[in-house]
């Protein structure tokens, strides 16, 4: 699963391989077809656009941003090398994660701080 932020571009890298399992560079971006349904199971297809790039050596990427939060269904398409998709999860809120990540911290670090001064105390106390 990916995660990913309401109105910022969200990526999914992936490979494509041949029959030999060798990796496959070139292939023209336009042969790649995509569906993408959001977390109601409704094809949005029509309403987001995905690009899709060449990163080289047999990866590429399907980017697209999303306009809603919750879980969207992503499948990339390739009549040659994988016609019934390659497909994953994105999970799209509506903050970073550095914000999300800050603020458990931060909650952690005062619940810490909260113990530390509370077992001070006790052993202050019991000193007495």
């Amino acid at each position: 699963m990916i995660l990913g932020k309401k109105d910022e571009v969200v990526r999914e890298d992936f490979t494509v391989v041949d029959e030999r399992n060798e990796l496959v560079s070139g292939i023209t971006l336009t042969e790649f077809t995509y569906k993408i349904y959001d977390n109601t199971g409704n094809d949005v297809s029509g309403s987001i656009s995905v690009t899709f790039s060449e990163l080289g050596n047999g990866n590429y990427r399907a980017a697209f941003t999303p306009t809603a939060i919750g879980t969207y269904y992503l499948v990339a398409y390739h009549t040659d090398y994988f016609p019934s998709g390659k497909a994953d999860n994105i999970q799209v809120y509506d903050e970073d994660f550095d914000s999300i990540n800050n603020d458990l911290w931060d909650s952690l670090l005062d619940d810490i701080i909260i113990v530390r001064i509370h077992l001070v105390k006790q052993s202050i106390l019991s000193r007495k």
